[in-house]
């Protein structure tokens, strides 16, 4: 397919900002273009005009195609090196502090990484005394979530023991071979929906994880996302982002980079 003309996009990001309040200036315009030529197919619409007027009319469509800005790849334990690295390094520093930990999951998907971190916290003995928070654009997904189940292909990072010990069979899809996180481990999580680019930020978290999720946001929309996360952060809290998203302007804004993935909110006293 053809880009959509600049002209073409920015009249309906104009008008669609007027439909619904939701500004898409936010959004890179080539991962806005694909999203969007993916979306007009589906829905028959030749035209970015006509595709405005087709969700114009039906107001649940502008919701779904909200949701569908929102990319939701995940497993468990994604990249288990960098799990690795907060077990054995952030993890320590954070407890030597606090014994309860505040933990979100920013744009968490499906769930496969706030579950990953309660896990990893009930192995180092403290899930109970942490406050699990999950969160999403996507009510689809959040909803998914709070159910808790899964297809094998996302488990592969997670071995035997963990699987029998957090997880137990069932049924999704007329599948028979998925997993339920059983919901003595679901129920420390509270899922809600969350607009990282509109929304009023929660606070006092010792580490929040966002990874893989701004990749699609613009250099600026960015920058103000990682200002909202260090505010929501506790002295000394720590930013948990993905591998194509290391913060440019960390210092700047009052991190302390402790690696590729990890950013501390610098403790007082620190220039």
């Amino acid at each position: 397919m053809q880009p959509i003309p600049l002209a073409e996009l920015s009249l309906f990001k104009r008008q669609f900002h007027q439909l619904s309040g939701y500004n898409l200036e936010n959004y890179k315009n080539v991962q806005m273009d694909r999203r969007l030529q993916e979306y007009m197919q589906a829905a028959r619409c030749e035209t970015l005009q006509a595709f405005f007027d087709y969700l114009r009319d039906r107001p649940a469509e502008v919701r779904r195609f909200l949701d569908e800005l929102s990319i939701n790849v995940s497993e468990f334990f994604r990249n288990p090196e960098r799990f690795q690295e907060l077990r054995q390094k952030i993890l320590p520093e954070l407890l030597s502090k606090r014994s309860r930990l505040r933990i979100w999951s920013a744009g968490c998907s499906v769930g496969a990484e706030i579950f990953s971190l309660v896990m990893l916290m009930e192995h180092l003995g403290i899930a109970d005394q942490c406050h699990f928070v999950a969160s999403d654009i996507d009510r689809e997904a959040v909803e998914q979530a709070r159910s808790g189940i899964f297809l094998p292909d996302l488990l592969h990072n997670v071995n035997k023991t963990d699987i029998s010990t957090f997880f137990e069979p069932c049924s999704l899809n007329n599948r028979h071979d998925a997993y339920c996180f059983k919901p003595q481990w679901r129920q420390k999580v509270h899922f809600i929906h969350h607009d990282l680019l509109q929304d009023d930020y929660p606070g006092n978290f010792d580490l929040i994880a966002c990874r893989n999720v701004m990749i699609y946001f613009t250099r600026e929309a960015k920058h103000r996302v990682y200002q909202h996360f260090y505010q929501s952060l506790r002295e000394g809290g720590v930013l948990f982002v993905g591998g194509a998203e290391q913060l440019i302007q960390a210092q700047e804004i009052g991190y302390n980079r402790l690696s590729s993935y990890f950013y501390q909110r610098q403790k007082l006293g620190r220039v």
